[in-house]
């Protein structure tokens, strides 16, 4: 498989905060638990799930690219999922505020 360096993520938390009933998560680093969530809804092929993470007006900067707004994003989560992508995140960086996370790792599909 192949190994990518990858800046992760660039994403807004603010839809997963402001959704009702969804606690922050006690973690320092609120980006790991995100991560998490990712992954696991990749890998269930759960497009809704994965692009719901994102705010409205998110940005996610991949090594295919950059993708604006929750509709760029689903295009491309659709895209490696039509492909039968599978996912594991390395990461070796992972930073990330009230509003915004910031990871970098390596990536296989």
């Amino acid at each position: 498989m192949r190994n990518v360096a990858l800046l992760l993520l660039i994403f807004s938390l603010n839809t997963w905060a402001q959704q009702p009933g969804t606690k922050l998560p006690s973690n320092p680093e609120p980006g790991v638990q995100v991560r998490q969530e990712f992954l696991r809804a990749y890998n269930a092929n759960d497009v809704d799930a994965v692009v719901a993470l994102y705010a409205e007006d998110a940005t996610l900067v991949s090594d295919g690219g950059t993708f604006k707004g929750r509709d760029e994003i689903r295009q491309w989560v659709k895209s490696g999922l039509d492909q039968g992508s599978r996912l594991q995140i390395e990461p070796s960086i992972e930073k990330s505020s009230v509003n915004l996370a910031y990871g970098t790792g390596r990536t296989r599909r």
